[in-house]
């Protein structure tokens, strides 16, 4: 009885989260304004792999790029800087505030979610460069979300990580070349396969200085790499895996180096 209680109590909050965003019409217009602003570009989000190098950003100082999290802890050195930033972990929302609202980029966007609303709204506000979007994370169903926004000022998709939002938003901003590089796709204590796999690996670059245990769902985030590549073939857009070595092979593989000659 008390489960059933709380499981209707979440869908009751969700919804009203749901609606709380729908209604905000003046954020959702800043995000309308991305729709097509990059029609037929390419561009590069970049994930925190152990594999990302300090050169590989170096090289990218000049494309339009997608980055999330800690990568700013890389700013001191390279000359490179984020063009798109991203976050929603709650994690980092609650804990890295500071550094996040110096993060030097074009524009920065929020994410939130039923659990995580009040957190981003009190420590991140609107602003002309800085905007939320909505994430559709529904704690009261298991169920793995199959769909890939089409309208990301209404909603983004959740599935276990962050570069699921960037990529609804990079194929909402028109984008027809999509580059993945720092997409190591394993981890040290991870579910795979529906079993927790304990490894002797690193979890990100070098310099993110975050302590490490936490549990990574991979079948959640490998999900919604099937979904973004389902839509994209559908949808005559290119995604390739730009990532030195890792265990990604959802996507074409290509070398960096031969996707900026």
């Amino acid at each position: 009885m008390k489960k059933h209680l709380i499981k209707i109590y979440n869908f009751v909050k969700y919804h009203l989260v749901k609606a709380e965003f729908f209604f905000d019409f003046e954020n959702k217009h800043k995000i309308k304004e991305f729709k097509n602003r990059h029609l037929g570009e390419k561009c590069f989000i970049i994930g925190n792999g152990p594999s990302l190098k300090v050169e590989d950003l170096d090289k990218l100082q000049n494309q339009i790029t997608f980055s999330c999290n800690m990568i700013y802890n890389t700013l001191s050195e390279t000359k490179w800087r984020p063009y798109y930033y991203f976050v929603h972990d709650p994690k980092y929302v609650q804990e890295f505030s500071e550094d996040i609202q110096k993060v030097p980029c074009k524009n920065k966007f929020i994410g939130y979610y039923v659990d995580t609303k009040t957190q981003v709204k009190s420590k991140f506000k609107t602003k002309k460069n800085q905007l939320h979007y909505y994430i559709d994370k529904k704690t009261f169903s298991n169920k793995i979300s199959k769909n890939f926004s089409k309208d990301v000022s209404k909603i983004v998709y959740s599935s276990g990580s962050v570069s699921y939002g960037m990529l609804q938003f990079a194929v909402y901003m028109g984008f027809s070349e999509i580059y993945l590089i720092g997409f190591d796709h394993t981890f040290s204590n991870q579910i795979k396969d529906g079993k927790l796999e304990k490894r002797d690996t690193k979890d990100h670059f070098s310099n993110y200085n975050v302590i490490p245990g936490n549990i990574v769902d991979v079948d959640l985030i490998t999900q919604g790499f099937i979904n973004a590549n389902n839509f994209a073939k559908k949808n005559n857009i290119k995604i390739m895996n730009a990532t030195r070595g890792g265990e990604l092979e959802i996507f074409q593989r290509i070398d960096l180096n031969d996707v900026l000659k």
